[in-house]
């Protein structure tokens, strides 16, 4: 090979160097995603009280969010949160099962490309307690449970309320569930209501192979015991058996609440009674 042809090869090369050079200074670097906005609350409403022990906790959408990162404690700084849940794609999530009569702090940001957004507001919320339930007209008995959704072998409670029964002296109802998919193994009665053994009788039937259980009460005569304001009368202990969607109702042929001398309550109008749907899904 001449020189010259070596000259032309050098310079080939050199200007592939300054070309690739070039090509290096102007390339832009990588762009840091930008931060989500805050998000906003929306329920439960900031200090509402009588939460269930499984909550379903809120936010508006966040400008910019890919996921959010959700957090529960029992203090406001957060130090060790009873929940710390990243990730979530929604904007809901269920908590839980929490503890009963007890106050909660909630917060929740927005997160993209690992990029956290602000912290929302830190807003409260309080469990109900054993026996809590809060007021209602628009029913005169109903079923209610802490949650909609099970896990098969999780324990629950269904309650069973009332709201103004004004001198109540009994009733008696006939609870119909699904026994293939719900065992209820034992029924607590309420300890305020019925404080004095010699003032009430109580009776009740759970019939194992049946999808049925039968319960009554009936407070004596002159115990001076009435039910003027929302009460959870029992708490029904069940087990999950099955995955499944299982309805709890109350046999409204069944359902009696009798005065003391014995007359039916007239003063509700149309018994409202409501019915429980749970769902039941496998672990």
């Amino acid at each position: 090979m001449t020189l010259t042809g070596f000259a032309r090869i050098a310079l080939f090369g050199l200007l592939i160097s300054v070309a690739g050079c070039s090509n290096n200074e102007t390339k832009a670097p990588p762009t840091q995603p930008p931060t989500p906005a805050t998000p906003i609350m929306v329920s439960p409403a900031d200090g509402v009280a009588l939460q269930p022990l499984r909550p379903n906790l809120r936010w508006r959408p966040s400008q910019g969010a890919a996921s959010y990162e959700l957090q529960v404690g029992l203090a406001i700084a957060f130090e060790d949160p009873a929940s710390d849940t990243p990730g979530l794609a929604d904007t809901s999530a269920s908590v839980g099962p929490l503890l009963p009569g007890t106050r909660y702090f909630w917060r929740v940001r927005a997160e993209s490309g690992g990029v956290a957004g602000e912290w929302s507001s830190t807003w409260t919320f309080t469990t109900a307690g054993t026996w809590e339930f809060a007021a209602s007209t628009q029913f005169a008995v109903a079923l209610y449970a802490d949650a909609a959704t099970y896990v098969t072998g999780d324990s629950l409670d269904v309650k069973v309320v009332a709201y103004n029964l004004q001198d109540v002296f009994g009733a008696a109802f006939q609870v119909n569930y699904p026994h293939g998919l719900l065992k209820i193994g034992k029924i607590i009665y309420n300890p305020s209501l019925f404080t004095d053994p010699g003032s009430y009788l109580v009776v009740h039937e759970i019939e194992p192979d049946s999808n049925r259980v039968s319960i009554g009460f009936t407070f004596l005569r002159n115990s001076g015991r009435s039910i003027s304001e929302s009460a959870v009368l029992m708490r029904l202990r069940c087990r999950a058996l099955a995955a499944g969607s299982a309805n709890l109702s109350l046999a409204r042929g069944t359902l009696m609440i009798t005065k003391p001398n014995g007359e039916p309550i007239d003063n509700l109008g149309n018994i409202e009674i409501e019915p429980l749907n749970l769902s039941f899904v496998g672990r």
